[in-house]
């Protein structure tokens, strides 16, 4: 089993879920997709290390997959060998040790040998020729190559965005990036990985730095937005964490569409911030707050008692 992988691909489309700071929603799921795409494999390694033990939905390359595998199995092999070359220095520890009760000449010149093989084994740097090929065979996702008389129409074309259409053997969101003359596949759905991986995130992601604001409070490193209580009678509170600093507009609608009310529509720094939600005056139901910004929306639901 790969390190980390989307065993099950999902085949919601991307395009008509609405985008959010993390990536989109998917409305069929009600969470949020965190779009990797465009994010390095540091950055993708220390959200999932955020996330550990949580179920995290994603949207990821395929060369980005292949690279985080290699990554892990490159750590997997050297804390294997750091291993074998512990227990070998024991060894020669034991060894060293026997010389001393050797009863024989020809005992104490084996022991010697031994111990200076083992010396120039520990001087060097492991290789582990064999077990590296067949990792990368196990794990490297090659990057499929389509001619132009196989790609079947209708293609639609979304700037360097290929999406096939009828592909009915396939499972998966069939969207592409053209890259040169061939295609990486990007996946999306549920990310799994074995125990062991997360051992990894622990062991190569360092700490985050910890940030607070002039009141003490923890400076939030991702947007989040909830109402409570939720259900109201009369008014709620939406609590708002901000990542950075922008522009937003949060208004809040009837289920009918009619704008209600306007929360705000103002700069925000990063930080937290609890704004009312008054529903005191309206009638009982559900109600949906837009919180919209340059390069994100985002609707939540509260509901009056």
């Amino acid at each position: 089993m790969k390190g980390i992988q989307i065993s099950k691909p999902c085949s919601e489309n991307w395009n008509e879920m609405s985008p959010n700071q993390k990536g989109a929603f998917c409305q069929k799921c009600s969470k949020s997709v965190y779009d990797f795409t465009k994010r390095s494999n540091e950055e993708i390694k220390s959200i999932l290390l955020k996330l550990k033990g949580q179920e995290v939905c994603g949207r990821i390359l395929t060369t980005q997959e292949s690279a985080l595998n290699s990554e892990f199995y490159a750590w997997k092999l050297s804390n294997r060998a750091t291993l074998n070359r512990a227990i070998l220095f024991s060894l020669v520890v034991v060894f060293g040790l026997s010389v001393l009760s050797c009863t024989t000449e020809q005992e104490k010149i084996a022991v010697k040998e031994f111990q200076e093989k083992a010396v120039v084994v520990l001087s060097q740097e492991p290789v582990l020729e064999d077990e590296v090929e067949k990792e990368k065979v196990e794990t490297t996702t090659v990057t499929k190559v389509v001619p132009e008389t196989e790609i079947e129409e209708p293609v639609e074309l979304m700037g360097d965005v290929v999406i096939l259409k009828n592909r009915d053997s396939i499972n998966i969101q069939e969207e592409v990036f053209a890259c040169g003359v061939g295609l990486t596949y990007v996946n999306m759905g549920a990310m799994v990985y074995i125990s062991q991986y997360e051992e990894y995130l622990e062991d190569t992601i360092p700490e985050p730095i910890t940030e607070y604001d002039d009141l003490g409070r923890i400076l939030p490193t991702e947007f989040s937005a909830t109402p409570f209580p939720n259900p109201t009678r009369s008014i709620s509170t939406l609590k708002l964490e901000i990542a950075e600093k922008t522009t937003m507009r949060i208004m809040l609608f009837n289920l009918q569409g009619e704008l209600v009310t306007e929360i705000a529509n103002k700069d925000f720094e990063r930080g937290t911030f609890e704004l009312p939600v008054d529903l005191s005056e309206e009638k009982a139901g559900m109600y949906l707050i837009a919180i919209s910004s340059k390069n994100f929306s985002e609707t939540i639901r509260v509901v009056k008692q």
